[in-house]
């Protein structure tokens, strides 16, 4: 009968000890995970999701993807955007881009998807700044958004 009481008080003993031990993993370790978490977090937003400043993006674009079908791989670099400091832009006709040769742009961020706008003489398009680790690409949503073709200028180096 001895040996029963001392292994319930064993046991009883292991549940305080695991439960102190519980109590102290949450009040210890899950606000630690929580800190890394949002630490993580804010680097790979500030790396991913801010938004580039017009200085950021002046210069000289080139295609470097697309996902319409029928656009020829070969003649990517012959297709070049230009971005000036004016607020003007020109543009080589694109295969598939509906959008005069020359006229001015302006960022719209109240837009999520569409914080470029490229303005002609009486229509324009808009296009997606797509933004990586360390560059930059404008992308220009072809047709329906549904159907993912896009074509992809890469800011030259």
């Amino acid at each position: 009968m001895l040996f029963f009481q001392a292994l319930f008080f064993i046991i009883i003993f292991i549940i305080g000890v695991t439960k102190i031990f519980i109590n102290f993993s949450i009040f210890i370790v899950v606000p630690i995970l929580i800190a890394t978490y949002l630490f993580i977090y804010n680097v790979i937003s500030e790396n991913y999701f801010v938004k580039p400043t017009k200085s950021e993006l002046i210069g000289r674009y080139h295609v470097v993807d697309a996902t319409v079908s029928g656009f020829d791989q070969s003649t990517y670099k012959k297709y070049s955007l230009t971005l000036n400091k004016n607020n003007t832009f020109t543009l080589t006709t694109t295969p598939y881009i509906d959008l005069c040769d020359s006229g001015k742009y302006e960022f719209d961020y109240a837009d999520y998807y569409n914080e470029l706008y490229f303005r002609c003489n009486q229509s324009g398009n808009s296009a997606h700044i797509d933004r990586h680790l360390n560059y930059y690409r404008i992308e220009f949503i072809i047709g329906d958004p549904d159907t993912g073709e896009s074509i992809f200028f890469e800011k030259d180096k």
